[in-house]
């Protein structure tokens, strides 16, 4: 019963329902565990854990990546008008 309950709490935490897995380990600390129960839902953290910032770091990289391309389409726009306004200042000097 308990590894059912193991396996849920996991997933309440990859559906990021993290209310709901707090409400589930508070029935599990209210009995006492075995090693064996102990050592399980310390894997299960551990897995929670690992899950949970491996997806906060691939977030945080695609929003880096996308910050980058904007910022270079940013500098690409001012070389353009900077290029623009030297063009224009070659020209009046021409003249």
């Amino acid at each position: 019963m308990r590894n059912m309950d193991i396996k849920l709490f996991e997933k309440l935490l990859e559906e990021e329902k993290p209310q709901e897995a707090i409400a589930l380990l508070k029935v599990y600390l209210q009995q006492p565990l075995t090693d064996e129960e102990k050592g399980g839902l310390y894997i299960a953290f551990a897995t929670a854990y690992m899950k949970i910032k491996t997806q906060a770091n691939k977030d945080y990289l695609a929003e880096l990546k996308e910050i980058a391309s904007t910022l270079k389409d940013v500098q690409k726009a001012e070389q353009q008008v900077d290029d623009a306004i030297n063009l224009d200042q070659i020209r009046r000097e021409l003249k």
